[in-house]
């Protein structure tokens, strides 16, 4: 039984399978099957977001067999015709996705308004109040159009799904149409990062692009979710064809630290029956080879290396030898060649694996030295944008104090205008009412005269009379 343990093991080393082993799977999913997603959210980075849609789909009663979300990429008035890809800043110039308009986005399945609510309820859920501002994502270091908020439908504020989209913004958060946002030279984004606000897309004509294997299933920026989900999940969405490749190039999953203590251990037969399921039947792709052990499944017990599985296997073989040797049943010059064959194999199998391991750090040095300078040049370039849109959002002020300066002058002119027209009225109306009065003075003068000259003349009148 210990040689065909031993066979297997190296078999597995050297890239051979097992007699029986599983036939390699049939052609995966095309380009086309992988953008065919009609629904997707962007707020901020992807890999935190699909965690949550994750969740919500768990609480639809969906299974890690059954769950959709992908990360990708969407939003952008730049469509990709045929298998072009859109990728991350590692891939060509003409096919990253932020200089194409796209923003960082998760696709997620909802087949009718009960199975969209949850899911709208979560992205809504994302959000914090920010006072005097309005809701902001949970993550505004991640600045600029390639992170703006947004939301894909069949139909856009058309779709008879956008009620549902109106129900979830309990917030009151803007809900605006968008077009597609375009990233020409020198020019500003036409559809950018707004803060409580949230783009509107139809999907029909904006459509979603899957990210790079690497971006699937990830831990988020700064935290880190559990191993079931970053690798089962993921292994679990590869295997079903729900992600793939997708033609640009692919970041390297960072080595799992493996506890060395395993190895100083005798495996129990449990677990050595595990690690032996656990290891492949096949060579695994290029893409994840040199990551992990078990890229299909995740293991029912903690697994180690093959290099690690391979020590325990000789340390057991040293513990038999010397039981054998206390009961003489080989002879001393046997066992002596043997362990000293075993111990020459230990002293080869430690250096591999610590090459192994010196390897592995290389790269994961220059990975995190990739991505630092791709950071360091979107901080650049974020920078520069901020700065522009500062200088415009200046300039548009003091246009506006000009232009409210200017009306405040022409008001007043207008005003000192209207005040003099009616003091003018005033003036008129005045000397009028003066001289209807002077000519009232006048006839009542007449008529006193009038009476005068009356009484006088009936004086007279009265005085013959006598």
């Amino acid at each position: 039984m210990l040689a065909s343990t031993c066979a297997l093991a190296l078999g597995a080393l050297v890239g051979t399978a097992p007699k029986g082993a599983l036939a390699a799977p049939a052609a995966g999913p095309t380009a086309e099957s992988l953008r065919a997603r009609d629904i997707y959210f962007g707020n901020g980075c992807f890999w935190g977001r699909q965690h949550t849609f994750y969740e919500a789909e768990l609480s639809l009663g969906r299974t890690d067999d059954t769950i959709t979300s992908v990360v990708g990429y969407g939003g952008g008035a730049s469509v990709r015709e045929g298998d072009k890809p859109v990728c991350y800043y590692y891939g060509a110039a003409d096919t990253v996705y932020e200089r194409l308009g796209h923003a960082e986005v998760v696709a997620v399945d909802a087949a009718n308004a009960s199975e969209l609510k949850p899911l709208a309820d979560a992205y809504f859920a994302s959000f914090q109040k920010i006072p005097g501002l309005g809701m902001q994502r949970v993550d505004p270091q991640d600045a600029g159009p390639g992170y703006r908020n947004c939301i894909a439908l069949p139909g856009g504020i058309d779709s008879p799904l956008f009620k549902v989209i109106e129900e979830a913004n309990v917030h009151g958060m803007k809900l605006v149409p968008g077009s597609g946002n375009v990233m020409a030279p020198k020019a500003k984004p036409t559809e950018t990062d707004v803060i409580n606000s949230v783009w509107i897309y139809d999907s029909a004509k904006l459509p979603f692009y899957p990210a790079e294997v690497y971006h699937q299933f990830h831990d988020g920026l700064g935290y880190k979710f559990p191993v079931a989900y970053t690798r089962g999940v993921k292994a679990n969405a590869l295997e079903r064809g729900l992600i793939a490749p997708t033609g640009c190039p692919e970041m390297r999953e960072r080595s799992a630290r493996r506890d060395n203590s395993q190895m100083d251990r005798e495996l129990t037969p449990a677990e050595l029956k595990a690690s032996i399921a656990a290891m492949p039947a096949r060579e695994e792709p290029d893409f994840l080879r040199p990551r992990y052990i078990n890229a299909s499944h995740e293991p029912p017990t903690p697994t180690m290396s093959l290099e690690g599985f391979k020590t325990a296997l000789l340390k057991r073989r040293l513990r038999e030898i010397d039981a054998a040797d206390r009961a003489r049943v080989v002879s001393k010059t046997t066992i002596a060649k043997e362990i000293k064959a075993i111990k020459h194999e230990l002293r080869g199998t430690k250096a591999r694996a610590a090459a192994s391991r010196l390897a592995s750090r290389h790269r994961e040095i220059a990975e995190e030295t990739r991505e630092a300078r791709a950071e360091a040049e979107r901080a650049k370039r974020r920078a520069l944008q901020l700065k522009e849109e500062l200088e415009e959002e200046a300039k548009d002020i003091e246009k506006a104090i000009k232009m409210e300066r200017e009306e405040r002058a022409v008001a007043l002119k207008e005003n000192e205008k209207k005040r003099k027209e009616r003091r003018a009225v005033v003036e008129a109306e005045l000397e009028r009412h003066a001289a209807k009065r002077h000519k009232l003075v006048a006839s009542l003068k007449e008529i006193i005269a009038q009476q005068s000259v009356a009484k006088k003349t009936l004086e007279g009148a009265l005085a013959s009379a006598r």
